[in-house]
């Protein structure tokens, strides 16, 4: 199976690749009892735009963008040997939306999150605070918020 190009930012592009189909994870299998497992802290989105409004720290941005370039191959060695029944990598459309995906296309399942123990890259909750009392970076302009 071909696996094509994701687009990662604009102009960078991740290649694509042969994948083996039986070792391919797909979003659907998710089944009752499964944990989710997240591999890398969350808000990425949240902190490119506070990066594009000039917002963010030196030490952050590198924290996230070290972050960003880290492949998830031992992540996805581990996933086969541990027979993980549904995967999706967490992107532009954020945890949400992916988890809704993972449940449209498993049966019969529903999921519950801890909001509380979800990992988040530092200042993540401070830019959204500030970006939900003006919508600058969540939706994405941050011309207002400094």
């Amino acid at each position: 199976m071909l696996l094509g190009n994701h687009r990662c930012l604009p102009g960078i592009y991740i290649k694509g690749g042969i994948v083996d189909p039986k070792r391919m994870l797909t979003k659907g299998g998710f089944k009752a009892g499964d944990n989710l497992i997240l591999t890398k802290a969350l808000g990425t989105g949240i902190i490119n735009n506070a990066l594009k409004g000039g917002m963010l720290d030196a030490e952050t941005e590198m924290e996230v963008a070290q972050s960003m370039a880290t492949l998830n191959k031992r992540a996805s060695e581990s996933a086969l040997e541990a027979s993980v029944h549904a995967c999706t990598d967490v992107t532009g459309f954020g945890l949400a939306v992916h988890l809704l995906e993972m449940i449209r296309e498993s049966k019969d399942i529903g999921i519950e999150v801890d909001f509380s123990s979800l990992p988040l890259f530092p200042r993540v909750e401070e830019l959204a605070f500030r970006s939900n009392q003006n919508w600058g970076i969540v939706k994405g302009t941050t011309k207002d918020i400094r």
